[in-house]
């Protein structure tokens, strides 16, 4: 396999909540990013499929990449899905954030998915996948708090889509070896994180790389990431600086109490 290119968006939206800003393209940015796949001839796939193939040794197409949508923003399916016109994606929902159920949307960053609009996602071949429940770093919380909201929103992305799911998004793409653990635990068969790089065949199934898109990145920029003759892949161990910021933030949560 050679090295694959998984983009990571989040929503679509011309003036998205300033939480999600920065990480928000606007509609005419993703059209041109989907113009980009479209005339440089890029086939998409769901993560769950790349997997499946990759373990099989199955040859994957020359201009292959997967295209992802983190948190369930209600834009995927109404902007995202009709702009890729017939390609697939992947989309991570966080089920505390689903709009309707009660007392679990407060704080959502934005217009979020239904419940009952999860199957649509599904249409087409498109994925539905969990991003968990309250979005938390699960990785600078109790891992019985992390245990509970994996096994939570796999158990609440399920029942709305009335079917299994076997991809998970860590929130913010943080994760250490007990989380991974806790995620195979819970019946995940892979899960992704950010690490912005190719991934490979290599690649830790419970830690694949994704790369970030940003708002303000060009089509111009894709076909620059796309098209790397040497693309950075992800790395075989975690970063120093990545076990750094992780000792950060688990102090500053114990500092104030949400651990």
């Amino acid at each position: 396999m050679r090295p694959l290119p998984i983009l990571l968006y989040h929503s679509v939206d011309d003036e998205p909540h300033p939480d999600v800003a920065r990480w928000s393209v606007t509609p005419q940015q993703f059209a041109e990013h989907m113009a980009v796949l479209r005339h440089g001839g890029w086939s998409t796939i769901t993560l769950t499929d790349l997997v499946r193939l990759t373990d099989a040794g199955a040859a994957l197409p020359d201009r292959c990449v997967a295209v992802t949508f983190d948190d369930g923003f209600e834009d995927v399916l109404t902007r995202a899905m009709p702009a890729m016109d017939g390609m697939v994606g992947t989309v991570y929902v966080t089920s505390g954030w689903l709009r309707g159920r009660p007392g679990d949307d407060s704080g959502a960053p934005g217009r979020m998915l239904a419940p009952r609009q999860l199957p649509e996602i599904m249409v087409n071949g498109w994925e539905v996948g969990v991003h968990g429940h309250r979005h938390v770093a699960l990785d600078a919380v109790s891992r019985s708090t992390a245990s509970r909201d994996i096994g939570d929103s796999k158990h609440l992305v399920e029942d709305a889509l009335g079917a299994a799911t076997t991809s998970f998004a860590y929130p913010y793409g943080y994760h250490d070896r007990h989380v991974q653990h806790l995620v195979r635990e819970a019946g995940f068969g892979h899960a992704v994180g950010v690490k912005n790089a190719h991934t490979h065949a290599h690649d830790d199934r419970y830690g694949i790389a994704r790369i970030t898109v940003e708002r303000g990145m060009t089509a111009n920029w894709l076909e620059m990431t796309l098209d790397q003759p040497t693309p950075r892949t992800a790395p075989h161990r975690e970063r120093l600086r990545t076990t750094g910021w992780r000792q950060v933030r688990r102090a500053r949560a114990a500092f104030i109490g949400t651990a």
